[in-house]
């Protein structure tokens, strides 16, 4: 608790960026932050936000899982954090809600994990999945649908899931059965882009297209490789991320991608940059 997010709210603005915002890349003690083309960077602060914290949409309050597996709601400086969910329930991911009234969480029942949906005071606890393989990576829309990720039972080398989209009345699976590394919805909530093995899906969650770029096409070295950390750029029409190789490796040994972050439009366009450290998390804002 005792690295600040003040530190990133008074992050320094890069001269001359345009209307698609800056990317922050947050690394084990500092934020580094680029122009919108990969080009900086610029340090933010000597300090970094712990990676699992969340800032409310009014920037208020921070969600963070605790020690003891609890989800817990502070101040923005990390001060006054109070538990929102029960004794002895273990959770993960709290995702806030476009009004910060609610958040969304991965809570243990059993076996497995199940998405979950809590007051921002801890009332009204929710289970809003009973998948029999579990459920996780749960995510507001910028409209409020809630997203996340059924896990299928285990098959293949990977394990397989489908991407499911809830709005309170209808759930539809947005993918199904295939690997899922990580998914993004675009900020305009019109967007979601998610990423299996080989290829990064743009899908348009109006009329259910999708356009998908192969990793293989950004380089032939990203064949087996699969996308991480997924953030949209604030005009909604790209995304950064890093894409990690999938496969074992010796000990020691580094791949291209590792160390590489990658700024990739649906039309398969790419820039291609080195952050120049461990990345912990993205984010792409105005």
């Amino acid at each position: 608790m005792k690295m600040l997010w003040v530190a990133l709210l008074l992050a320094p603005v890069i001269a001359a960026a345009d209307d698609a915002g800056q990317i922050r890349v947050f690394t084990e003690n500092k934020v580094l932050v680029f122009r919108p083309d990969g080009t900086g960077p610029v340090e933010a602060s000597e300090h970094a936000i712990p990676s699992n914290w969340q800032l409310s949409p009014d920037a208020k309050e921070v969600a963070y899982v605790g020690a003891d597996e609890g989800v817990y709601v502070a101040d923005a400086d990390g001060k006054n954090p109070r538990r929102i969910t029960p004794d002895k329930l273990a959770c993960g991911s709290p995702h806030w809600s476009p009004d910060g009234k609610r958040l969304a969480i991965a809570a243990r029942r059993g076996e497995h994990y199940q998405v979950h949906t809590v007051n921002r005071d801890g009332t009204d606890l929710k289970q809003i999945t009973f998948s029999p393989e579990g459920a996780w990576m749960q995510m507001f829309g910028a409209d409020g649908r809630l997203s996340y990720v059924s896990w299928l039972p285990p098959r293949q080398k990977y394990q397989q899931a489908s991407l499911m989209v809830d709005d309170g009345k209808e759930t539809k699976a947005i993918a199904k059965g295939i690997f899922l590394c990580d998914y993004a919805w675009s900020p305009d909530g019109k967007t979601i882009a998610y990423s299996t093995v080989g290829r990064l899906v743009f899908c348009d969650l109006a009329s259910g297209k999708e356009q998908a770029v192969a990793y293989a096409d950004i380089d032939p070295r990203l064949d087996s490789h699969g996308a991480w950390r997924l953030c949209f750029s604030p005009d909604s029409k790209r995304v950064v991320t890093s894409i990690m190789f999938l496969g074992d490796r010796q000990q020691g040994t580094k791949i291209f991608g590792d160390d590489e972050l990658f700024i990739i439009a649906p039309d398969g366009q790419t820039r291609t940059f080195q952050p120049g450290a461990e990345v912990r998390r993205l984010e792409w804002v105005k």
